[in-house]
């Protein structure tokens, strides 16, 4: 069985907290990034992994490989348990059932930007 799903879980929930706390967005991007990354390969993260070869990942720098190698080695990462600590879960899904409930074509983002600018391109 693949750990990638729960690999991507993890880097998705890491980003979801780093987002929720107003973290750097490059940041943000960046797990979301390695987490699509590991949605693409055809292999076990795993066997990359102890191939030493995380980083040869597009989008997995080192300190993504750094995490996928703590929450394969453990079951976990300290730096999501640190966070999840701070943010109940009960946000997190209230969060993402809105975001999923929520038109195409509303763009999340534009909420923040007063009504008359959201019909202007970016």
């Amino acid at each position: 069985m693949h750990a990638n799903p729960e690999v991507i879980k993890m880097l998705e929930e890491y980003a979801d907290h780093m987002e929720i706390r107003g973290e750097n967005s490059f940041r943000v991007s960046a797990h979301r990034r390695g987490a699509r990354s590991i949605d693409d390969l055809a292999v076990d993260v795993r066997e990359i992994a102890a191939r030493g070869e995380l980083t040869t990942i597009p989008g997995v720098g080192q300190g993504i490989a750094d995490k996928i190698t703590e929450f394969l080695e453990h079951g976990k990462v300290a730096a999501v348990e640190a966070l999840k600590q701070e943010i109940p879960g009960s946000l997190l899904e209230l969060l993402r059932r809105e975001a999923s409930s929520a038109s195409p074509s509303w763009p999340l983002e534009r909420i923040d930007r007063p009504w008359f600018t959201w019909f202007w391109a970016d």
